[in-house]
């Protein structure tokens, strides 16, 4: 088995521009989804993200999910999706 070739993910990961300085001009409805168990970002950034966002919702704290919350605990990311997506009331 040949091992992934992750070159490509370092890169993005390093190059990703850093948008902290003005992610406050984002004035659309935001919802910021986090698991406990992300090794990737810590908690503490996750919820300074969302406190920056004038619109954002409370964060959703996923138990037990890592960085992909969604995949790996889908039902409790869809449904906090979904609540936040109605409450938009597209008509």
């Amino acid at each position: 088995m040949k091992a992934p070739n992750l070159i490509g993910v370092f890169t993005t990961l390093i190059s990703r521009d850093d948008i902290s300085k003005v992610i406050s001009k984002i004035e659309v409805p935001a919802l910021v989804i986090h698991g406990t168990s992300d090794a990737a970002i810590e908690l503490y950034r996750a919820e300074a993200m969302r406190a920056a966002l004038p619109g954002a919702w409370p964060m959703v704290v996923v138990e037990g999910a890592g960085h992909a919350a969604n995949l790996t605990h889908p039902m409790p990311v869809n449904e906090a999706i979904i609540c936040f997506l109605e409450s938009l009331n597209f008509q």
